[in-house]
């Protein structure tokens, strides 16, 4: 995965859905881009921008989403 701050739950093989809740997502030709929310206080982000490939359905792209932005 590539992009934003780097922190251990980013090598992990992390469940996205049971940690975050999608809050909006759209299509591109090879991509969907995802808003996300924290289910809870646990993980080190409230909310990321992440995109995730259309044909392999895996995170090539996570960002935190500055607290401006919620």
């Amino acid at each position: 995965m590539v992009g934003g701050v780097f922190n251990n739950a980013d090598i992990l093989n992390l469940d996205y859905s049971a940690e975050y809740d999608v809050t909006k997502a759209t299509e591109e030709p090879t991509v969907y881009l995802l808003e996300l929310k924290a289910k809870s206080a646990a993980v080190a982000y409230d909310r990321l921008k992440m995109r995730v490939d259309r044909r392999a359905l895996v995170p090539i792209e996570s960002r935190p989403m500055p607290p401006a932005a919620c």
